[in-house]
């Protein structure tokens, strides 16, 4: 990660700690979760996560073919942010396919949709613990630099565990390691205190108790890659 990068996710973190944006969606989204929903808006009037930097987009082109994702697919994209991974799966997905991406942030969502993506894509704001679509709707749910920020984490899973088909995937992915991102949440603070990938064990505890089957785990320096299925 750039310095600058850096620079800005400290500084919108700490201003984050006087006040958020209070806005209906705000009040419904709950309490909670308005901190952090304007701790991106502010990141998204930096452009902090406009783009890939070349060594992520790497890292995110080699995690997306181990998802196998095919033409046709229906996927859920939870904290699509402004949009930039939503692109790569909009392509695999194809014009028969579908990407349903939301996000908690006003901000994240205008960016995303100012990149005026193909017909495939649907752009919405939404809470991962309450998404407006039918049961078993999903193929694949692909959480990308987003599950540490999930306010209750056993209750979005619950609720990615609703939308999924019976032979559905989920992915929970990063790019970077757990121990990283654990690391720089914390030396960040602010609104982003507490915002932390679970271990191993916590994890498969939590999967279990939403639902899933965890399948594997990787945890790499430059990538943390899980995937899990809804239990039969």
């Amino acid at each position: 990660m750039s310095r600058k990068r850096l620079f800005l996710l400290m500084l919108v973190a700490v201003a984050g700690i006087y006040g958020c944006m209070e806005t209906p969606m705000t009040e419904k989204l709950g309490s909670q979760s308005a901190p952090i929903a304007d701790y991106f808006d502010r990141c998204a009037a930096e452009g902090v996560f406009d783009e890939f930097s070349p060594e992520e987009l790497i890292v995110a082109k080699e995690i997306l073919a181990q998802m196998n994702i095919k033409p046709g697919d229906k996927l859920a994209e939870a904290g699509c942010g402004a949009g930039r991974l939503t692109e790569m799966l909009a392509g695999l997905v194809g014009p028969e396919g579908k990407v349903f991406a939301f996000d908690i942030s006003p901000r994240m969502v205008e960016r995303c949709r100012q990149r005026a993506l193909p017909s495939q894509v649907e752009i919405a704001r939404a809470s991962a613990t309450d998404i407006p679509v039918p049961d078993r709707e999903f193929d694949a749910i692909v959480c990308h630099n987003t599950f540490p920020h999930f306010d209750d984490k056993p209750a979005a899973l619950r609720e990615f565990h609703r939308v999924l088909r019976d032979d559905g995937v989920l992915w929970i992915v990063h790019s970077r390691s757990r121990e990283w991102v654990n690391s720089l949440h914390s030396s960040i603070g602010g609104v982003l205190t507490g915002h932390l990938f679970p271990d191993r064990p916590e994890f498969e505890t939590l999967l279990r108790q939403t639902g899933f089957s965890l399948e594997f785990l990787n945890d790499l320096p430059d990538r943390f890659l899980l995937k899990a299925i809804p239990i039969p």
